[in-house]
């Protein structure tokens, strides 16, 4: 472009040199160009020669580069740029290509760029940036984007900063490595503290020392770090082979180095023992002025210390002063103890007429008497009028209470009210006082007409408003306890399925004897309750039933002497193991009526003979015991049914799964 602007400007010289040469070209005596100053008939006039002079200028200028005149034109003379060229400082130029004009004017290209189509353009893959073309990819000032810039030592490879192989990026430069670094010791940004080296990765202080607090330091000579990192000597003390140490002549106290035990009065004697303020310290010993004890912090007058009374500690008590060592009462007044100094037991109303006798709040103490004002009596520690103090209406301690007034020493409530002992009462609605003072309603009640009414549905039971269709304790009527296990359903209690209520309690009709498959249906004593239905106890046989009994009677066919083995075999002497002996022989068996039995544990012979248990009752060491059935159980233990009296948990005899509940505890059958 520079070399388009030059040629214009030299077209632009060489028309003005020919204009000058040929308005010059004539002699002095006007020949061919004539004189200036000529006259008509000499030829143009300067006037017309500059004319033309300025006509070629003008020409010059408008001349562009399609017309062989260049490039850039100057408009000085006036003339207008032609498109698509606009006027730039006075020359006319073309944005879309001017370098120096790029776009718009004063918009200069880098040197390395050119102007296409109005904007600065690098070189093929190049990137115009800030300080000229870049080559992303590679320049390490403009890696991978304009203005992003490698740490120093790094290199710029595909638009990635990287250090070079065997160095590390810690961040302010490419480090040759961390074995060595100081300042990247190990790792970027671990700096070796003072005085050490980095070896190995590792910070190394020189032999002998040790790193402490960022420095390497001698530890065996280091007063702030003796013997160990942290450890500092006291005040005064030096370190030597790693301890503490104080100078010669001189001791540690824990604070500091002192000059010695004979004389230092924070030290006397023995480290931290402090003297006394006002004592000095002598050959090692707390020395008080003359007539003056060492006491605690200070030297003390036994004699009239009232801190220090006769001895060091002995503090006299309230008014009392030290008088010669000795805690008393100051004169012309009376010790009441505890230090209590009074002026005059005669005057005195916290010790009236004797020490203690405190008058009466308002009672005034003359002659050793407390008197209370005209009209007035002591109640509770207090003057009061009992003529109309309602706390103490008539007489001390008696309270009118809430409501009522006192009046001529009476307690006295308004109208259509009682006085209660709680205080006026509407006997007729007052839930506190219903019908009469002291009768308290239910929670859920209110007083209507002097009676506790509960609400639809409830009646009140001890003290409580009860829906009795539902209450268990109170089910049907107050006071009406459900057995335990049943609930109470409409006012009646239920037992659960298959149990039914009896004698009080949950029964199970399939195993009670008392009440074998329905309320009242009692077993014989040798008959137990199984599946609702009164069968012979476990190991006896029925025999067919006799004239007027229902059910034949049970036979223990091993011990019958009438049924021995087998029904209808009568023995002449006796019965046992099923076989006609002459006489019991089998241990622990005995001779019961020809029935060789063990008295033990025969429900029909239990304990004597002929003694026989009840329906309900097992026999257990010669004892017929009576039992419950477990009805919420089918093993032991069973500590929901076995309760109470019955307490001993236990399996019918030959049925384990008929738990019953033995009442007196013991051994089971």
């Amino acid at each position: 472009m520079s070399g388009v602007r030059e040629a214009g400007w030299a077209q632009v010289v060489g028309l003005v040199v020919w204009a000058s040469l040929a308005i010059g070209c004539g002699g002095e005596d006007g020949t061919n160009g004539g004189s200036r100053d000529s006259g008509p008939d000499g030829g143009r006039t300067d006037a017309a020669a500059d004319a033309a002079g300025d006509g070629a200028i003008d020409a010059a200028r408008e001349a562009g580069p399609g017309d062989g005149g260049g490039g850039d034109a100057r408009t000085d003379g006036g003339g207008a740029c032609t498109a698509p060229q606009i006027s730039c400082d006075g020359l006319c130029v073309d944005t879309a290509t001017d370098e120096a004009n790029c776009g718009e004017c004063g918009s200069a290209c880098a040197s390395d760029q050119t102007c296409v189509s109005g904007a600065c353009t690098c070189a093929g893959t190049a990137v115009a940036c800030a300080d000229g073309c870049a080559d992303v990819a590679t320049d390490a000032d403009n890696c991978g984007a304009c203005g992003r810039s490698c740490v120093p030592g790094a290199t710029c490879t595909s638009g990635v900063c990287g250090c070079p192989m065997g160095t590390t990026n810690c961040g302010g430069g490419c480090t040759t490595g961390l074995e060595t670094d100081p300042l990247n010791c190990g790792l970027c940004g671990n700096v070796c503290p003072g005085g050490s080296m980095c070896v190995a990765g590792a910070c190394t202080c020189p032999p002998g020392e040790v790193a402490c607090d960022g420095g390497c330091t001698d530890v065996s000579s280091d007063a702030a770090n003796c013997g160990a990192c942290g450890r500092d000597c006291a005040p005064g003390e030096s370190c030597t082979s790693g301890a503490c140490a104080c100078p010669s002549g001189t001791m540690d106290c824990g604070d500091g180095c002192t000059t010695g035990l004979m004389s230092d009065p924070l030290n006397c004697g023995a480290c931290g023992n402090v003297c006394p303020s006002g004592s000095t310290c002598a050959m090692g010993a707390c020395v008080c002025p003359m007539g003056l004890v060492a006491c605690a912090a200070r030297c003390a007058d036994l004699s009239s210390d009232e801190a220090n009374c006769g001895g060091c500690g002995d503090t006299c008590e309230g008014t009392q002063v030290c008088t010669s060592g000795v805690c008393t009462c100051p004169a012309g007044t009376t010790d009441c103890g505890g230090g209590r100094c009074t002026t005059g037991l005669s005057t005195d109303p916290m010790n009236c007429g004797a020490c203690g006798n405190a008058c009466a709040a308002g009672a005034t103490c003359a002659m050793g008497v407390c008197t209370c004002l005209m009209g007035q009596i002591a109640c509770g520690g207090r003057c009061v009028d009992v003529s109309a103090d309602r706390g103490n209406c008539g007489s001390c301690g008696n309270d009118c209470g809430i409501g009522a007034a006192c009046v001529s020493g009476a307690c006295t409530c308004a109208p259509g009210l009682v006085t209660c002992p709680g205080g006026c009462a509407d006997l007729s609605s007052d839930e506190a006082n219903c019908g009469m003072c002291g009768t308290d309603c239910p929670a859920e009640a209110t007083c209507v007409s002097g009676a506790c009414v509960c609400a639809m549905g409830l009646i009140a039971c001890g003290g409580a408003c009860t829906d009795v269709s539902t209450d268990e304790n109170n089910c049907g009527g107050c006071g009406n306890d459900c057995p335990a296990g049943s609930t109470c359903v409409s006012g009646a209690c239920v037992c659960p399925a298959p149990l039914a209520l009896a004698g009080g309690r949950c029964r199970d009709l399939t195993r009670d004897p008392d009440h074998c498959g329905m309320v009242g249906n009692a077993c014989r004593g040798d008959e137990a309750c199984t599946g609702g239905a009164c069968e012979c106890r476990p190991g006896l046989t029925r025999l067919p039933p006799t004239a007027g009994m229902g059910r034949g009677a049970c036979v223990d066919l091993q011990t019958s002497p009438d049924h021995c083995g087998t029904i209808g075999n009568a023995c002449p002497d006796a019965c046992q193991a099923g076989v006609c002996v002459g006489d019991c022989t089998a241990p622990n068996l005995d001779n019961c009526n020809d029935a060789c039995v063990n008295r033990d544990t025969d429900p029909r012979n239990c304990g004597d003979c002929g003694q026989a248990c009840d329906a309900d009752e097992v026999c257990i060491g010669g004892n017929c015991r009576r039992y419950r059935v477990g009805v919420t159980c089918t093993m032991c233990p069973c500590d929901a049914a076995c309760v109470g009296d019955f307490d001993r948990c236990c399996s019918y005899p030959t049925m384990p799964t008929n738990v019953i509940c033995i009442d007196g505890g013991g051994a089971c059958p």
